[in-house]
């Protein structure tokens, strides 16, 4: 008897012979790569590297704290404190932003994302309002909006923001949340999102920042949660799933 099972081969007497396809245990489980379309990721410790290359950064007024893995960054001013990235990360419509950020609230808005070289406009950005409104503002004008209430001030909360081209989809921790939508209308169009400032008047701590040009499965959002954890880059790019069917031979 001869079994071929994704180049695998197992020869022997076909006499009282089974092949049973089970699944591993172990990985990160569901069908989860997160390397897969990863357009940037940074680490903010010590410095703005671009971990995937080719979009660093040059901080003004920008301090390293004490972040959710080793260093995050933080404002030190009002109003001129950003990261300008060299070049903008150009995700497309379907895209997805993730990460790790401790928000007290305060008086001004926290932007962790800019795709608008003016920077006194709030449209197209992803930013944490005072009122711990989280999610994107868009359109000339801000006209339309995409958000959900955080709840959580005191410790690091994992934010996840997707968009397919149609639909907006937010994660806070893991866990899926209900979108609010205003100023939404048959007209609104969401432009292709090309972040090009990270961090502007962002006074909450914001650590291990990715970006990818397609939308993440649930399955790799829990994955990148990791129970609490989080995943450093190196983890987020090798976290290919272990939960494959094996073979089991029995005779």
């Amino acid at each position: 008897m001869t079994v071929r099972l994704n180049r695998a081969k197992i020869s022997g007497p076909a006499t009282n012979t089974r092949v049973k396809l089970i699944k591993s245990t172990g990985g990160v489980g569901g069908a989860v790569n997160l390397s897969n379309a990863i357009a940037a990721y940074y680490k903010f410790d010590g410095d703005f590297t671009d971990s995937v290359g080719g979009h660093d950064g040059t901080g003004t007024l920008i301090d390293f704290v004490s972040g959710k893995t080793n260093q995050g960054i933080r404002s030190n001013t009002v109003n001129t404190s950003v990261v300008s990235l060299q070049n903008p990360v150009n995700l497309g419509t379907s895209w997805t932003v993730n990460v790790w950020m401790k928000d007290p609230g305060g008086t001004y808005a926290d932007f962790l994302l800019t795709a608008n070289d003016d920077l006194t406009s709030w449209s197209n950005s992803i930013k944490v309002n005072p009122d711990r409104s989280f999610g994107m503002w868009f359109g000339p004008g801000e006209y339309a909006t995409a958000f959900v209430e955080l709840v959580n001030n005191s410790t690091f909360e994992m934010l996840t923001l997707s968009y397919d081209g149609t639909t907006f989809k937010i994660y806070v921790d893991g866990v899926s949340q209900t979108v609010t939508l205003l100023g939404w209308s048959s007209s609104s169009v969401v432009p292709p999102f090309s972040p090009n400032h990270i961090g502007h008047n962002c006074f909450g701590v914001v650590d291990e920042m990715g970006l990818w040009s397609r939308v993440l499965t649930s399955a790799e959002v829990t994955a990148l949660y990791n129970g609490g954890n989080g995943l450093t880059y190196e983890q987020t790019i090798a976290s290919i799933s272990r939960d494959r069917p094996r073979l089991l031979l029995k005779t």
